[in-house]
């Protein structure tokens, strides 16, 4: 019966990968640890096993090609980590400069970004991530969200101004947006009410026009 064959490989691809893990798993802890950190690595090591679940019947039916396969998914979950780290050190630097005017006050700055941005309403936090975490325009991220780019801009000047608030930056630089939704900044308001505006495109700030 095609059926049960099925079910049978499905069973043998299971057992294999039991015995897998059963010997691999102090390893793939141990390479986890040395490449993101002991408090990372447990955490990691879960996404690894479910990964290897998921694609059980993937699992080479040799004991070293299957070693090395599951290594092969600790590695790629390494490189997905360092990139998640690097895009939430470059949000919190990134919101930091453009929603506050500071010299490295403290180490706890990068903490408070985080925590404003959790504060905000869940629809307004996804926003600022998309533009300023994974580094699209407003327009990309209202086509990446199903937002109507109206919508996406109003969201994203209403929680650049409730981030502002948060953070008590007064007198810190406000960004706003240019006809197609890419955010421009910074936009620090002066005594006579009319900002100089400095363009960032791609991260990078360029002179200020005029």
């Amino acid at each position: 019966m095609p059926g049960r064959g099925l079910v049978t490989a499905h069973e043998r691809a299971e057992a294999v990968l039991q015995y897998a893990l059963t010997t691999s798993a102090r390893d793939l802890l141990r390479y986890l640890e040395y490449r993101i950190g002991s408090d990372d690595a447990p955490d990691a090591l879960s996404d690894v096993l479910l990964t290897a679940w998921r694609r059980a019947e993937d699992l080479p039916d040799d004991g070293p090609e299957a070693r090395l396969w599951l290594f092969g998914i600790a590695r790629n979950t390494v490189l997905n980590a360092r990139r998640t780290s690097r895009r939430r050190s470059n949000l919190t630097e990134h919101l930091r400069r453009h929603t506050t005017e500071t010299d490295a006050e403290s180490a706890d700055a990068g903490i408070e970004v985080r925590d404003a941005i959790n504060r905000l309403e869940p629809e307004l936090a996804e926003l600022i991530r998309t533009v300023h975490w994974d580094g699209f325009t407003v327009a990309e991220a209202a086509r990446l969200l199903d937002l109507p780019p109206s919508t996406a801009t109003s969201r994203y000047q209403r929680a650049r101004e409730k981030l502002r608030r948060s953070l008590a930056a007064d007198d810190g630089p406000i960004e706003r947006e240019d006809s197609d939704g890419r955010h421009t900044g910074d936009v620090r308001p002066a005594a006579t009410s009319t900002p100089r505006i400095h363009a960032v495109r791609g991260g990078h700030k360029t002179a200020p026009a005029g």
